[in-house]
């Protein structure tokens, strides 16, 4: 692949825009300085940092192509099984076959590691990876597996095991269905209970639980309200010509 020529602020900031455009992480990139660029004097004489990025692999419009419909279909699936999640090409993707053989398509499905990272109901989280240091890590390096391979040196990971980690994954991406309940309801929430699981269970801030429980209690009596009136709105019904001859 040519050479992509991107500008920013900063060299970094140049980096970081050419690494989203071309969603790969750094390693993963050949970068070259043209300019490092200039602050400038209160905005005068300032000029921005230019550099010249390109993959280390190559990518072939058919491979391109093909990885791109791919792509789409999980994401296709991933939606409608109700999965937040993103889809980012692995470093397979676009790499080339041995003796000419077409390479295999990877995916790599983002989404439940920088909960992982923060800490979930499963796992503690990371010492010393807060939410936003969280999102720059997964934006950098795109899996929990290569965070833990390029920052093992500042953060502690001896806890997160391969097999706890694909345990944990698979609680957010295949939960388990209760297919025999034909019914589901929505009650009013049990206010004590859920400040007792999230507060003292979970050690959650009690002022905000308590806001969002008074949101979810607010949203619960708006949609019982507006089905209410709608089951005791008239229906009209439909009938063709043929019906009254």
């Amino acid at each position: 692949m040519e050479y992509m020529e991107i500008s920013g602020r900063t060299v970094e900031d140049a980096i970081q825009l050419a690494l989203e455009q071309l969603n790969i992480g750094r390693e993963e990139a050949e970068i070259i300085v043209i300019k490092e660029g200039k602050p400038g004097i209160l905005g005068r004489g300032a000029e921005e940092a230019k550099i010249r990025v390109r993959p280390l692999v190559s990518i072939s419009n058919k491979e391109s192509n093909m990885a791109e419909v791919a792509k789409g279909v999980l994401e296709v699936l991933l939606n409608g099984m109700g999965i937040s999640a993103t889809v980012v090409h692995g470093a397979s993707s676009f790499a080339e076959g041995e003796e000419g053989a077409e390479a295999p398509i990877t995916l790599d499905i983002e989404g439940e590691d920088l909960g992982i990272l923060i800490g979930t109901d499963y796992f503690p989280g990371i010492k010393g990876i807060g939410p936003k240091k969280a999102l720059t890590l997964i934006r950098k390096y795109h899996t929990i597996e290569k965070i833990a391979f390029h920052e093992k040196d500042k953060y502690d990971f001896a806890q997160l095991s391969m097999e706890l980690l694909h345990k944990i994954r698979r609680v957010f991406l295949f939960p388990d269905v209760n297919e025999h309940i034909n019914e589901l309801y929505w009650n009013m929430p049990n206010s004590s209970k859920v400040m007792t699981l999230l507060c003292k269970d979970h050690h959650l801030n009690e002022d905000r639980v308590h806001d969002n429980l008074g949101k979810l209690i607010s949203n619960f009596n708006s949609c019982r309200a507006y089905f209410t009136h709608l089951e005791a709105k008239p229906r009209s019904i439909q009938i063709t010509l043929d019906k009254l001859i």
